[in-house]
């Protein structure tokens, strides 16, 4: 979990407590680093298992909308990604895909577009989306492209 606090006038004030990734990867790195420098360091559990929790967690969310197979690709998105604070961990995230057969794209929601039954971006089709953004329901204007036109009334 992430604890996410704003500072003002009156001190820090908690705004959100996500459940999300963020800092995850970015974490998972400086963990596996200071292990491989520091003899005597404590083993964190689960570290060296980082990278293959996470690609199961995609193939695992994957199918429990289908009945088989795994993602071809990915969009992470959030909006301008190259300006988010955490933009090094979308580059983590997209090298263990990559590293692990699934493209990867690092994208806003005004990259995407809805066309002919499927999501494209870059002109590429994106199979799922890793979803960065605070707008977790979509409900913005500016993630409409994210949406599947009827995807509230029907299953994927």
């Amino acid at each position: 979990m992430g604890y996410d606090f704003h500072l003002g006038e009156e001190g820090p004030r908690l705004i959100e407590v996500n459940t999300n990734a963020g800092g995850a990867f970015l974490n998972a790195v400086l963990v596996r680093a200071q292990q491989r420098c520091c003899s005597g360091t404590q083993r964190v559990p689960g570290a060296s298992d980082f990278d293959a929790a996470v690609i199961a967690q995609f193939k695992s969310e994957w199918r429990s909308q289908r009945d088989s197979g795994r993602p071809r690709s990915i969009a992470i998105v959030d909006d301008q990604p190259a300006g988010q604070y955490l933009y090094p961990e979308f580059r983590l995230a997209q090298q263990l895909f990559q590293k692990n057969g699934i493209e990867a794209l690092i994208v806003s929601p005004a990259d995407l577009r809805y066309e002919t039954g499927a999501l494209y971006a870059e002109d590429k089709q994106v199979d799922m989306v890793y979803n960065r953004l605070v707008d977790f329901a979509l409900e913005a204007p500016s993630t409409q492209p994210c949406v599947r036109p009827g995807w509230m009334e029907a299953p994927l």
